[in-house]
């Protein structure tokens, strides 16, 4: 017999004895029993996935919750500091109004409150209509925008107006802003609180005449000074017609 044909024959004693293994394995339970425990192990890893599982989307459901609070917050933060902002360039504006009024008038005893800067304004301005005027405002902060708007339109009959917030605040295309200004008769901005792009747009949009109307910036951002500089533009137009 050859070393070849021993070798072949061990083999195939060896394929014998596992497959007999196996057969004796099956008749005597051993996989049976196996697949059981195993059974078992996957029922007791079900077990502890479950309620890791219920954690793991209570978790998650507070996290979403405290980030919504966190949201809330963040957003009622920045409303705070947007009006501080706004008291602190009103003072600002006060101020400098009331120095000017201190150095205008010598020996004076008494002063006006910052409180009266728009009943000073109202003084100065008694008899200016701008019920013919179409504003275009652009720029500014959002709160400033709106007293300006409230201020003209229940003391000085202003109807018509567009405002123009800062790109930071919205996107707009040249086309729709040339749209809004178009109809404009009178076109301020306030530079102190403007997006230079958007400063550019403006004064392209001029220089191609698709507005017709002069532009004009204001170097004030407090709801006093841009009342009064509106005014008194509004004024020197009348003067000029």
């Amino acid at each position: 017999m050859t070393d070849a044909l021993v070798r072949l024959l061990k083999r195939v004693l060896i394929v014998m004895k596992q497959e007999l293994q196996k057969l004796i394995d099956a008749l005597s339970g051993k996989d049976r029993r196996e697949k059981w425990r195993l059974r078992r192990q996957l029922a007791a890893l079900q077990a502890e996935y479950n309620p890791l599982q219920h954690r793991l989307a209570e978790n998650q459901r507070l996290a979403k919750l405290e980030i919504r609070g966190l949201e809330a917050l963040k957003q009622e933060v920045e409303n705070e500091r947007d009006d501080l902002q706004l008291q602190v360039w009103e003072l600002e504006q006060q101020i400098e109004e009331l120095l000017k009024y201190i150095g205008q008038v010598e020996h004076s005893n008494r002063v006006q409150t910052l409180n009266a800067s728009t009943a000073e304004i109202c003084q100065e301005n008694p008899n200016i209509d701008l019920s013919v005027i179409y504003l275009g405002l652009v720029g500014g902060h959002p709160a400033t925008r709106r007293e300006v708007i409230h201020e003209l339109s229940t003391q000085y009959q202003l109807q018509n107006w567009v405002e123009i917030p800062p790109l930071k605040e919205a996107r707009i295309r040249k086309p729709k802003l040339k749209r809004k200004l178009s109809q404009c008769n009178l076109i301020v901005i306030i530079a102190d609180y403007m997006s230079h792009p958007l400063t550019h747009a403006v004064f392209a949009l001029k220089a191609a005449k698709a507005i017709t109307e002069e532009v004009f910036l204001l170097n004030c951002h407090g709801k006093t000074g841009v009342v009064r500089e509106i005014l008194n533009l509004v004024k020197r137009q009348n003067v000029e017609k």
